[in-house]
């Protein structure tokens, strides 16, 4: 894995191996859950499943302190993990 890419990085990728790699949009999470030290961001995650229409079965709520959301992160860090969100239907 690699983040803050650079255009000289994407063009050191050969063509033919180019169909090996994904690359994604990097989201930018505001620190806006107040916390007893620093402020926490938020990340949260929909599963649906299709049948006629999308059915909301599920969801994960992360929160984070580091550049990155995910355990490696977050070490010696406080209030960060991830937990579920209710929803009144």
């Amino acid at each position: 894995m690699k983040f803050d890419l650079k255009s000289s990085d994407l063009e050191s990728i050969p063509e033919n191996e180019r169909h090996n790699y994904i690359l994604q949009r990097k989201i930018n999470y505001e620190p806006v859950i107040l916390t007893p030290d620093d402020p926490a961001k938020a990340e949260l995650r929909l599963l649906y499943v299709w049948d006629d229409k999308p059915v909301l079965v599920n969801n994960l709520v992360r929160l984070s302190k580091g550049k990155m959301m995910g355990v490696d992160f977050n070490k010696e860090k406080s209030w960060v993990g991830s937990s579920i969100a209710y929803y009144e239907k």
